[in-house]
């Protein structure tokens, strides 16, 4: 992977979390803003005129915004829905976590941990924890497609802007990461550069703590 993936806690009872069910337009924005700034749910980092901008750039896909006015007025749905949602659940604007292009490597040593325990399940587990365990919404970017299942989540998922680990998910994975420690993580491959450890502890700790402070309140999160 080339990319920066962003990883947002979401109570699968809250407003943002129907919103991005049901909502096409504004699901397109939060994937979009999410993309440019340091916590996914605040829409303004950037400030007035990085919205506005976003906001252009947007209404070029006319198949889902036929007007600036549809994109704000999506736009003005996404903030609602987040502003109840972070009031309704305190603290969850900064549940959030960034990997700067590590999780490649933070999975392959992950893989080489559980290996060494003759872990094979958490192995066959661990990618959906960094990649997520299926399409969030798939469907509604085709209304055409049929009900996701295993075999259509390779053809839905290109219809979704982001992806889900479901609550029951990151309850597993919080288990299993739990226990490890950077330090113990890194000790799967001794052979890594200065440099290259110093990459994936700024990195893992966030990550680990999100998985750990989003089961312990029974949330979702969202990889975008």
């Amino acid at each position: 992977m080339g990319y920066r993936p962003y990883y947002q806690a979401i109570p699968e009872s809250s407003d943002l979390y129907r919103l991005m069910q049901t909502d096409q337009p504004a699901a397109k924005l939060m994937a979009l803003f999410a993309d440019k700034g340091s916590r996914p749910l605040d829409l303004l980092e950037g400030g007035e005129d990085e919205v506005d901008d976003l906001l252009e750039f947007a209404i070029e896909d006319d198949e889902v915004f036929a007007s600036r006015e549809d994109a704000e007025a999506a736009f003005q749905r996404l903030k609602e829905a987040i502003d109840r949602t972070v009031k309704a659940h305190r603290g969850l604007m900064d549940r959030c976590a960034l990997l700067n292009k590590s999780q490649d490597e933070l999975e392959r040593l992950l893989v080489l941990h559980c290996s060494g325990l003759g872990d094979e399940e958490s192995v066959e587990f661990l990618p959906a924890l960094f990649g997520g365990s299926r399409p969030f919404a798939g469907p509604l970017f085709d209304p055409n497609e049929p009900d996701l299942d295993e075999d259509s989540a390779p053809e839905i998922a290109q219809f979704s802007p982001f992806w889900l680990v479901p609550s029951e998910d990151v309850k597993r994975g919080a288990g299993l990461l739990e226990p490890i420690a950077f330090s113990e993580l890194a000790s799967a491959d001794e052979s890594m550069s200065d440099a290259t450890v110093e990459w994936l502890e700024d990195d893992y700790p966030r990550w680990r703590s999100l998985y750990l402070h989003a089961a312990s309140r029974g949330e979702a999160i969202m990889v975008i």
